[in-house]
């Protein structure tokens, strides 16, 4: 018997994504078999654990895929790529829709806030698969070369963390007394 090394695009390691798709089974049992009162609350939060586990999920299909770049279609990889990162990014939209509705945020503040983080996420949905198409993002050619572009989702990212810090900051009262 010998055991085969399989390394990954970008160092990838398995372990993570499998360990958070467990964790997800765990907590969507533990919820069903108890009595937890099913506010707006605990939607969010049951939807950001699918989010993860779904983000999970995508991101070990991509690089499982990303390892037979030859053997299968290029759509697939897209594909799981742009699931990974817009499930990641729903998690983080997810955030700010739970921190608003923990803070108890007033309709006009909360327009503010939802709006922003609403046309960032559409912006970088559109951008995902708008510069796969035009080979100007992330794509992988007919030899089988994978190219990047600008790199959005960290930026994607970046930009929702940072909301996040501002919703903490400016709404600390209603958290911490």
């Amino acid at each position: 018997m010998t055991d085969a090394i399989v390394s990954y695009y970008e160092n990838y390691m398995p372990g993570p994504d499998v360990l958070v798709i467990a964790l997800g089974l765990i907590f969507f049992i533990l919820t069903r078999t108890s009595y937890i009162n099913k506010t707006k609350n605990y939607l969010y939060l049951r939807h950001m654990i699918m989010m993860a586990c779904l983000a999970a999920v995508a991101n070990l299909l991509f690089h499982v895929c990303m390892n037979k770049i030859g053997d299968i279609h290029v759509v697939f990889i897209y594909f799981f790529r742009a699931t990974y990162h817009m499930a990641f990014l729903s998690n983080l939209y997810l955030y700010v829709l739970y921190f608003k509705e923990s803070a108890h945020i007033k309709f006009k503040q909360n327009i503010l806030y939802f709006s922003l983080a609403s046309v960032v996420y559409i912006f970088i949905l559109a951008y995902e698969i708008i510069s796969t198409i035009t080979h100007t993002g992330f794509y992988i050619d007919n030899n089988g070369g994978i190219h990047t572009g600008f790199p959005m989702f960290p930026a994607g990212y970046i930009f929702y963390i940072v909301l996040l810090l501002i919703l903490l900051v400016r709404f600390r009262k209603r958290f911490y007394k």
